[in-house]
């Protein structure tokens, strides 16, 4: 079998690939085990909604 010498970098550049793909919901998952809030929620606005349904006189611990 002769040796290819592109494959060693066809092997790197699907590394690569698959890094650039996974990134975003490694960065995410890891945000979620330390009880981060999620990049598409304003928590100020959940906490200003609350704050106006009748009988919620202050918010001053909320988890989402």
């Amino acid at each position: 079998m002769p040796h290819d010498p592109g494959h060693g970098r066809q092997a790197r550049d699907h590394q690569a690939v698959v890094l650039v793909g996974t990134w975003s919901l490694f960065r995410q998952s890891h945000s979620r085990m330390f009880d981060g809030v999620p990049d598409n929620i304003d928590l100020s606005a959940v906490v200003r909604y609350l704050e106006t349904l009748p009988g919620v006189e202050r918010v001053h611990d909320l988890h989402v």
